[in-house]
């Protein structure tokens, strides 16, 4: 994924990996791991690394990024004979496009009222 620099740039040529980064900052490995879950449902840290082929570490490191931005979810499981251990699922696809969607026209309501203080600013920069 390369960064994408103007606004020409991201209506031309965007893509769901470009989302992801534009977004929420996630790298390629995120995504990675994001495709996985959504295609094999619940699954432990060990089997997200063996699918990738990935280390266990890094795995870890891109989920918690998920986490934080609540992409993913992760569910405690006790085992019969003792002992415990975490599962991670991803939200569907939908959720997060909802979630893009409301962010986008957060996003869009800002800019908007940035252009309608560009010609005051400006002024103001160009007398001082």
């Amino acid at each position: 994924m390369k960064p994408l620099r103007t606004i020409g740039e991201v209506i031309t040529s965007i893509s769901c990996d470009d989302l992801f980064t534009c977004f929420y900052g996630l790298k390629e490995i995120d995504l990675s791991v994001y495709k996985v879950l959504i295609k094999k449902g619940e699954l432990r840290v060990e089997e997200i690394s063996e699918i990738i082929g990935r280390k266990q570490n890094t795995i870890y490191r891109s989920l918690q990024r998920l986490l934080s931005h609540g992409i993913v979810i992760r569910k405690h499981r006790v085992l019969d004979r003792g002992g415990h251990y975490f599962v991670y699922m991803a939200r569907s696809p939908e959720e997060i496009v909802e979630a893009m969607r409301a962010m986008l026209n957060e996003w869009s309501s800002r800019l908007m009222e940035a252009l309608e203080r560009f010609p005051e600013e400006i002024m103001v920069e160009r007398r001082g």
